[in-house]
């Protein structure tokens, strides 16, 4: 048998080949050349076009029963033939080259398709007389012919389209050996020529390429060669099944793609990133498909294998698109029957279109105007202050020209121009226009021309790996899935009665918009901590705020309304306990010092800014409340407390609003819990405001603003996701109710008593994944079955392990002993609104109605609840097919999905049936069944017993092997689309079950989540239990005293963090206000410069933290009373976007304390007055630390290098002085820190000692230490003279003057004297 083979291809920009000669030695060198460099001369243009020709293009015919499965060596060609036709030249360069020809100028399908059949029936190819083709359009063309060579050589017209003719041998019935043996066939394609241009507009694929064609016995792979080696026929069979899947997988999925993409006037460019091949066998391959287009219709007539009595079209499956990172197909593609196209008019070519279809660049830009000059949907400019950047104008006209895929695009995109949107088109996801920039700038994806349209595409699978790193770069990320199948858009469209215009595509909606402080899938949450959504309310007259936060996984929404003072301190806090990811505000309505305020504080995270229309898009209190009605059928009773608070509300409106634009307001609405939220919660906590959370790096540290080095990286060693949640709440409210403080210490001491019980709590959570976001899927119905299998199997081994626990009632803390009994007194009912969100009962404990808010995220005194019958009935409720990963419900529970799957069951009986009569019918037991891929249901004959029966046309070929060929009988093309509708129906059943054994589980929904606090509750008492009892310094329980005022007594405290990393020893110190061995409640703290001043402050206020969280502390000894607050003045820092310096920073710091501080507060004061000239910065200390001394007499740590300020008469008897003590060297100029804490006043803060230390010139440091002699007298005159030194100070500087005979410090010292006394006269 002989076989065309495809020599080489050439991209249509190379000049064609036009030389000839007779030579025959030449010739076959140049054929035998082409074949060995064959993947040389091949490139991604040519592999483009091969990817748009379709079966009806090849003319692809079933083969003979007769093939023999191993191919024919290549003859050697024969010289060439001379014609002496009018315009056609004779040559001897076997080679074919092609004009840019207009496709309805030459039927190229037609010839391709005698060619083939001339191949498939297995005649001799030989040459002949070619007559001469008039064109027009084309004089230029030359054709010239051999006997096992064709060749055309042409001129390249500009403006023409490229065409390509498939090689291919004459039939056995026109074949004759002669020098004009091509008269016949080149008659029979003008002939059909003819006919084609009155029925149908030729296929256009995206690209042609000129080809060189020769009469070979093989079709030789193109990417790659076949595998010439031996091996067993069965491997060789699976191979090419496996083939046969992906090549024809992807070209059912073209083809519905093509249909999107075009309409009766337009076929768009398509391109491939990757190349096909072309396998050499007895079989044709097959190639992607382009069908002809019908004047008449709105939709694309698919080219497919069908039944003979049906010709239906319906709409396929999107395209496997071929990207740059995909593998290279090697695939045989079996013979199909071709079949005809239903249009019956032809369409003439669009002048202005090239390439077949795609538009010329001017065009296209014309189309896309609108994209030069963007406006927004009401037409403003990007300088209008009004401008929307969210949406874009695209004019009518625009509109109108555009294909349904372009129109279904733009109409989304029109309306989220500031988002990235990922268009799911089959099994990818793409992006187009200034969507593929970003993909292509930022994610490096390969960009590409479809749809008259720049595009890059990710897979399907990647989705959320693509999108989570455009939403970490700050991006939003919209996401449009296809709501619908391919079957389920034919059936649509036939109840319809057929296409129309604008549903003739797959239906696609927008799904979700992804932005970072709104996400639900757990892969696209990076961390474990809340992520935050909040929407302000500003009244800036006022300075009164409305808040809504909200974190979406879990459904929890907090409210909270406050009026803030100049500094902004409570807005502060708030952003800082919270640090939200994503901020919504009102346009050209909040305050400019509140937005500076938000633009410094959170910086660190860089949150989205949504400017929100106040009128439009900020819901009024009535509207929130009865959208939130709508959805859950009541309203909480918790949200109806708070219905009079309108700035709140308000502020939840623009969340509800915002969630419902982005589809996911439901889910999150259906389960949310509403908390009231007081930043500066004075009666229920011990407060840390923003600049204490900042000041005492409890979440980041000052030098790089990581974690490391911070309370809470110390103390976080929570087990479980939603138990380190709980905690970070927790450190940021401290516990002020003596009670509860105490009872978590009893916690710690019970499980340090009982080790095995903390084990077994230990091996319990370390094995727990995120129940609590699991469970808010499941409530929302965004979860997959097996997060709903997942929850159900932990929480029968948490409800195990609780069970199996002894002597828990014997437990002395409350709250242990809550956690880890079962609640047998609760009520089982289904709450059907799930109203139930109290999560404790505060009576146990005595703890007042009004602290209940504040207890929700801190304590639960309910017993665990008992879920076990609840998980019973939703295990009956369904199987899970693990294999299938499909959920099938208990019989009789969904009587529709029983009947599908019974449908099912009857018509796969009849194809079993079926293929039992087929074994008799060939008598042969060797038939079944061959599933591949999408192809199901294929007969599959072995060839030696195919080959005994005459097989009619009925049976259609599906796909071969060497071995086996398989079929589609009329029984099977009959039963099979029935069949796969049920499943289809079955999977859309499958889908909404899925949703109604989640609604099942939701009916208990408040008692999972009240089970997930516990275990939260418990992980983080655990917590606190490793950080008492595993550290590697010495750990003790603080005692907690009642006392009229505030006092604290600690021995030897050290710093937490910096002792649990310090490699030498850190130095322990005492520590001790208000008691009875120093009753003063104030200590100015002196000594030198890096002494460690600041680092006693800090570690105080730490272990006063650790204290009221209930922990240990690092010390050996320490009893104080409860602390309401912490107030810090550290550091030096200016605010430049609010234009305050330093020195304001600092006074308005100071000012907060003077405000709130009570007896009862800690406050810490560092270097005050230093921002400023000396005399000011002296005066405001002094002046601060009378007033704290004698008005609030709260405990206060006052670091001062201001010496003097410890001997002031006014303070003296209301104040202790301590100092850090150290070691100098005067003739070294050094200071060695000895860090340890004494009482008395540092004479000296050895600054210039310090600053030898650094390595400053001599002559500088002599220099300053003239200038500081100098001051120092003045600095005692002045201090005499305003009464801040007593008169014995001055006489003894006097004495000390003259014995040492400086005359003219006793003359300036008699001076002062005079100037006092006429002072005081």
């Amino acid at each position: 048998m002989k076989q065309t083979t495809i020599n080489s291809f050439f991209k249509s920009e190379k000049k064609p080949d036009t030389s000839s000669n007779g030579n025959n030695s030449n010739s076959n060198n140049v054929n035998n050349n082409n074949n060995k460099n064959n993947n040389n001369n091949i490139d991604d243009d040519d592999y483009d076009f091969f990817q748009d020709l379709d079966d009806e293009d090849l003319g692809i015919a079933p083969p003979s029963t007769k093939s023999t499965s191993t191919p024919t060596p290549t003859p050697t060609p024969t010289p060439p033939t001379s014609l002496s036709q009018p315009g056609i030249v004779a040559s001897s360069t076997p080679s074919l080259s092609l004009p840019k020809l207009s496709p309805s100028k030459l039927n190229l399908k037609n010839i391709k398709t005698n060619l083939i059949n001339n191949n498939v029936n297995e005649t001799k190819p030989t040459a002949e007389t070619i007559n001469s083709i008039p064109d027009k359009s084309n004089p230029e063309i030359k054709i010239t012919t051999a006997t096992s060579k064709l060749s055309l050589t042409t001129t390249p017209s500009k403006g023409k389209i490229d065409s390509f003719f498939k090689p291919v041998s004459t039939p056995s019935s026109q074949e004759s050996v002669g020098n004009n043996s091509n008269n016949n066939l080149f008659s029979q394609f003008e002939k059909e020529e003819k006919e084609s241009k009155s029925t149908s507009t030729p296929s256009r694929p995206k690209r042609a390429a000129s080809a060189k064609i020769t009469n070979n016995n093989n079709i030789n792979n193109n990417t790659r060669k076949r595998k010439t080696i031996d091996v067993e026929e069965e491997e060789e069979e699976q191979e090419e099944e496996e083939e046969f899947t992906q090549l024809k997988e992807q070209e059912q999925d073209t083809k519905m793609e093509l249909a999107e993409d075009t309409d009766t006037s337009n076929l768009d460019d398509f391109k491939f990133d990757s190349s096909p091949t072309i396998s050499s066998s007895s079989k044709v391959s097959t190639t992607k498909s382009l069908s002809s287009v019908s004047s008449t219709s709105t939709t694309k007539s698919i080219s497919v294998p069908s039944t003979p009595s049906k010709n239906k079209k319906k709409p396929m499956d999107d395209d496997d698109f071929d990207f740059e990172d995909d593998q290279d197909m090697d695939t045989s593609s079996p013979p199909l029957t071709p079949k005809k196209s239903s249009s019956s008019t032809s369409v003439p070519s669009t002048p202005s279109k090239n390439k077949f279809g795609k538009l010329s660049k001017k065009e296209t830009e014309e189309r896309l105007s609108f994209l030069v000059d963007i406006k927004d949907s009401l037409q403003r400019g990007k300088d209008d202050p009004n401008y929307d950047p969210r949406t874009l104008y695209i004019p009518k006209q625009a509109m109108a020209k555009f294909t349904p895929f372009e129109r279904q695009f733009w109409e989304i995109k029109s309306k989220h121009y500031d988002t990235v949107v990922f268009f799911k088109k089959g099994k990818f996801y793409e992006l187009y226009e200034n969507d593929a920039d970003i993909g292509h700038q930022l994610l490096h994806l390969k960009m590409t021309d479809r749809v008259n349209m720049r595009m890059v595409g990710v897979p399907e699978s990647s989705f959320n790996q693509w999108s989570s790193k455009l939403i970490q770069l700050g991006y939003k990320v919209a996401k449009v899935d296809q709501m619908e199948t391919s079957i389920g858009a034919s059936k649509r469209q036939s109840e319809k009665g057929g296409a129309g215009k604008t549903d003739s595509i797959i239906t696609r909606e927008l799904t979700s918009i992804l932005t970072a402080g709104t996400l639900l899938d757990e892969t696209l949450i990076s961390d474990h901590n809340s992520t935050y959504l909040m929407s302000i309310k500003h009244d800036d007259y006022n300075k009164q705020f409305g808040i809504c936060f909200v974190d979406v996984s879990i459904g929890s929404f907090f409210l909270s309304t406050f009026t803030d003072d100049n500094g902004g301190t409570q807005l502060e806090t708030l952003l800082l306990q919270t640090m939200p990811k994503e901020i919504i505000y009102e346009k050209n309505a909040i305050g400019t010092e509140a937005m500076n305020l938000l633009k410094r504080v959170l910086a660190p995270v860089k949150p989205i800014m949504n400017a929100r229309d106040s009128l439009t898009e900020y819901l009024d209190p009535l509207e929130t409340l009865a959208k939130i009605k709508e959805i859950r059928g009541c309203i909480p009773d918790d949200l109806n407390e708070m219905k009079n608070d309108t700035m709140a509300l308000s502020a939840l409106g623009a969340c509800v609003s915002y969630l419902m634009d982005i589809r996911i307001g439901k889910g999150v609405l259906d389960q949310a819990r509403f908390k009231y939220f007081n930043p500066l919660d004075v009666e229920n906590a011990l407060i840390l405001d923003g600049q204490c959370l900042v000041n005492l790096e409890i979440f980041n540290n000052s030098t790089d603003g990581s974690s490391e080095g911070t309370l809470y990286k110390l103390m976080d060693r929570c087990s479980t996701a939603f138990g380190k949640r709980m905690f970070r709440q927790w450190i940021c409210r401290p516990l002020a109710n003596k009670a509860l403080i105490q009872d978590r210490q009893n916690a710690i001491d019970h499980l340090k008593s009982n080790p095995s019980l903390m084990q077994s709590i230990t091996a319990l959570l370390l094995k727990l994944p995120d129940l609590e976001r699991m469970i808010s899927r499941i409530k929302s119905k965004s979860s997959k079955i097996q997060d709903l299998i997942s929850v159900l199997n932990h929480f029968e081994s948490i409800h195990n392990q609780i069970d199996s626990f002894e002597n828990i009632d014997k437990i002395a803390s409350n709250h242990l002993k809550s956690c880890l009994l079962f609640d047998n007194n609760q009520n089982n009912n289904i709450d059907n609104n799930n109203n139930n969100q109290d999560d404790g009962d505060e009576e146990d404990l005595g703890i007042s109605q009004e602290k209940k808010t504040y207890l929700v995220n801190n304590i639960s005194t309910n017993n665990y609840p008992n879920l076990s019958n609840h998980i019973e009935k939703v295990r009956e409720s369904f199987e899970y097919d693990r294999e299938n990963d499909q959920i099938i419900p208990s019989k009789g529970l969904f009587k529709e999905f029983d009947d599908c799957q019974e449908k099912i069951k009857a018509y796969e009986d009849k194809l079993d049936t079926h293929l039992q009569e087929q074994k008799e019918f060939f008598g042969s037991n060797k038939l079944d069944y061959k599933h591949m891929g999408k192809e199901i249901y294929q007969l599959e004959v072995p060839v030696a017993i195919a080959t005994k029966k005459k097989l009619g046309s009925e049976y259609q070929i599906k796909s071969h092997s060497k071995v086996v060929n398989r079929y589609h009988t009329p029984f099977i093309c009959k039963v099979l689309p029935k069949l796969l509708e049920e499943r289809d129906t079955l999977d859309v059943l499958s889908r909404e079950i899925l949703k109604k054994i989640q609604e099942n589980f939701s009916t208990h929904f408040s008692q999972y989540m009240r089970a997930v606090q516990c275990l939260a509750q418990l992980d983080c008492i655990l917590s606190l239990y490793k950080v008492s009892t595993q550290s590697t310094i010495p750990m003790c329980r603080p005692e907690f005293l009642e006392a009229p005022r505030g006092f604290l007594q600690i021995k030897d405290m050290r710093h937490p963090c910096i002792s649990s990393k310090a490699t030498d020893e850190f130095i322990p110190n005492d520590l001790s206000l208000n008691t009875t061995d120093n009753p003063p409640s104030v200590m100015v703290l002196t000594g030198p410069n890096m002494g460690g001043k600041s680092t006693l402050l800090r570690q105080t206020c730490l272990l006063v933290i650790m204290a009221q969280l209930g922990c240990y502390v690092p010390a050996t000894q320490c009893s104080m009373s409860i602390v309401d607050r912490i107030f810090t003045r550290l550091g030096a820092n200016d605010n430049i976007l609010a234009g305050q310096s330093t020195f304001m920073v600092e006074l308005q710091e100071t000012c907060n304390v003077l405000k709130h501080a009570t007896n009862r507060s800690l406050v810490i004061l560092d270097e005050l007055g230093r921002g400023t000239s000396t005399f000011d910065g002296y005066s405001i200390a002094y002046s601060v630390l009378n007033y704290i001394a004698h008005h609030i007499e709260s405990l206060c740590i006052f670091a001062t290098h201001y010496q003097s300020l410890a001997n002031e008469p006014a303070v003296i008897d209301k104040i202790s002085t301590s100092y850090m003590t150290c070691q100098v060297d005067e003739e070294q100029k050094k200071v060695v820190f000895l860090y340890k804490l004494a009482k008395g006043i540092c004479e000296n803060s050895y600054g210039l000692h310090v600053a030898s230390m650094t390595g400053l010139p001599k002559s500088i440091i002599a220099k300053a230490e003239e200038k500081a002699k100098q001051f120092e007298k003045e600095s005692t005159i002045s201090s005499y003279i305003h009464g801040t030194i007593h008169k014995s100070e001055l006489v003894k500087r006097i004495a000390s003057s003259f014995a040492s005979k400086d005359i003219k410090e006793l003359i300036l010292l008699q001076k002062t004297l005079l100037s006092k006394n006429n002072i005081d006269n």
